[in-house]
């Protein structure tokens, strides 16, 4: 569990304002009262989505669970319990039971009816900046942080189980977990971004005080209801949910919690993902303001224009992303190599990259690999985790890749500071990371390219995501190849390299 905020703003009147219209034009009568559905809502102190202020359950899930009740005629009641298993059980158990600020995944997602997304989160292992640890550290090296501070059963342990993490402490509950951090009890802890941000806030500043040592996970968190309920009401409530969303009235909610607050700390319609993997995909700006820009940018900012709405793009990593679109509804991922294997687990819309892979050294160094067998030899090769070159290495046979880096800036940056001997990236992204780290092109030298690691790369959408909007993107992505557009973008950052073809899909 977590302590609250000493202290939170008011919510905006105007929020308020709506409830009291809503609630005033369904409820004008007592025979209209006897047919409005009453959900029991269970919470836990879980600032900044619920937690118990001055007697009243409030937080950021709380105030949009009120506005998207009020506009489908329901009234909810509010509990605070002590523990999220007991809550989960209670709302199983129903009648008319409903659970806020719990974390959609594949095992709970038969459990409940869900409405959702309402907020959303990040799960980062921390540590302070006083460790020495360091940031970005990626998995292998996360995975060798002497001791890491967890709450038992929560997803954001389960989640670490699952990937190799052994070396977890746990413990009962959130509170008992950060003690062990702030007294030095273990060297980092693995939260949620604002769970942290807010119990730190007065003692420590996150950007000042804490490295982010490891990112695994983008929890989407929803009002799950007991079976019980009525499909009807169900439906009404996501309706709701998704015209507050495409009217920022759900981005209103979290600024009169974080008046900063971006429209990529909370969720759209469509989850729509990416991650870093320049020249394709890149972060510019502040963390508390950035921006995305790269050709793939460009081409989805480009099909959602088209298709008259622009859902917001989260940045995720490779990991977390591709497991996404695996259960949440209506979600989607890019950018996704598509392989026979991967072929029936998501839908698929594209191609929008092409990726030819080569072997780069220094060339102060002075190596010369002719081919795969000789690059065997090396004693070290970098290449972003799990990411399609990695994957290919490996099915090589290589045994000396370097997987501790998320993207190929990092993987780059390894060459450049003689971390290895060689570096096993895209061709296309070469000139953007030489003029990025400030490199002459001359000091990279290509040893070989590998055709047969050639991938494209594709826009892969979640099974639960409707037909009618697979067809709409790839309808807005073939008229943008009819009419030049798309040769455009891929001209702007590739010039004359050759596009995408789709040829590589299976058939």
């Amino acid at each position: 569990m977590q302590s609250t905020p000493d202290s939170i703003n008011a919510r905006k009147l105007a929020i308020w304002f709506v409830l009291a219209i809503c609630l005033a034009l369904t409820g004008c009568s007592d025979s209209s009262n006897h047919h409005r559905e009453i959900l029991t809502v269970a919470t836990i102190e879980q600032a900044p989505n619920s937690y118990t202020e001055n007697g009243s359950i409030v937080g950021t899930d709380v105030d949009i669970a009120k506005l998207v009740a009020a506009d489908s005629g329901i009234d909810l009641k509010f509990e605070m319990l002590d523990a999220a298993q007991e809550a989960i059980e209670i709302t199983q158990a129903g009648p008319n039971r409903a659970l806020l600020g719990i974390a959609y995944s594949a095992e709970r997602a038969d459990l409940f009816q869900w409405v959702g997304p309402i907020s959303k989160g990040r799960y980062v292992i921390f540590a302070k900046k006083s460790t020495g640890i360091g940031s970005n550290l990626g998995l292998e090296k996360a995975q060798g942080i002497t001791s890491i501070a967890v709450v038992e059963g929560w997803l954001e342990t389960t989640t670490l189980e699952k990937i190799g993490f052994t070396n977890l402490k746990r413990y009962p509950s959130y509170a008992e977990a950060y003690q062990a951090f702030d007294t030095n009890e273990v060297m980092a802890i693995a939260s949620d971004l604002m769970q942290l941000v807010i119990k730190v806030r007065g003692k420590y500043v996150i950007v000042d005080d804490m490295d982010l040592c490891f990112t695994y996970k983008t929890p989407f968190y929803y009002m799950a209801v007991s079976k019980d309920v009525e499909g009807s009401v169900i439906d009404a409530m996501q309706q709701h949910l998704n015209a507050r969303i495409m009217d920022e009235s759900t981005l209103t909610v979290v600024k009169d919690y974080f008046p900063t607050a971006i429209k990529q700390i909370i969720p759209d319609v469509l989850q729509l993902m990416t991650e870093v993997s320049p020249p394709f995909i890149f972060k510019t700006g502040p963390i508390n303001n950035y921006s995305l820009e790269g050709s793939s940018i460009d081409v989805v900012t480009e099909i959602q224009r088209r298709n008259g709405y622009q859902e917001t793009i989260h940045l995720t990593t490779w990991v977390d992303g591709s497991d996404i679109v695996q259960y949440l509804p209506y979600s989607a991922y890019f950018t996704t190599v598509r392989t026979p294997e991967r072929e029936e687990s998501v839908q698929w819309v594209g191609p929008i990259t092409a990726m030819h892979p080569g072997l780069y050294t220094l060339a102060s160094k002075n190596l010369e690999i002719a081919n795969l067998a000789a690059a065997k030899g090396l004693s070290a090769i970098s290449t972003p985790y799990s990411w399609p070159s990695y994957l290919y290495l490996l099915d090589q046979g290589f045994t000396n890749v370097d997987g501790s880096y998320h993207d190929n800036l990092q993987s780059f940056q390894g060459l450049l500071n003689g971390e290895v001997d060689a570096t096993f990236i895209d061709a296309e992204a070469i000139d953007w990371l030489c003029e990025k780290t400030g490199t002459a092109r001359a000091a990279i030298v290509l040893q070989f390219e590998e055709p047969a690691a050639y991938q494209e790369g594709w826009i892969a959408f979640s099974h639960t995501t409707p037909e009618a909007t697979i067809k709409q993107w790839q309808a807005s992505l073939d008229a943008m190849r009819a009419d030049g557009t798309f040769a455009e973008i891929w001209q702007k950052w590739f010039g004359d390299a050759p596009l995408p073809t789709g040829e590589l899909a299976p058939r």
